[in-house]
């Protein structure tokens, strides 16, 4: 693994999650895949780690360049 890239294993463990939901594993691996994917899932289901595990995954820890810019349609997911 490249050093310079986002740990997300390391990341998620800090944030007390120890295992993903099947949906978040699976969308790591859908989206090097596909470019459009749609997540169709109940409230609390783990939709938002979803969609933002593949950006993550892509970031590079020891750039100097803006790597995402993430924009909310309400204050609750901007929290999340």
């Amino acid at each position: 693994m490249n050093p310079n890239v986002f740990d997300i294993t390391e990341a998620t463990k800090r944030l007390g999650i120890t295992e993903l939901y099947r949906m978040q594993k699976t969308m790591l691996s859908v989206f090097k895949e596909h470019d459009n994917v749609v997540l169709h899932s109940p409230t609390g289901s783990g939709k938002t780690l979803s969609f933002l595990l593949p950006i993550l995954s892509g970031i590079i820890t020891n750039g100097t360049n803006i790597e995402a810019v993430i924009i909310t349609p309400s204050r609750e997911l901007a929290l999340q």
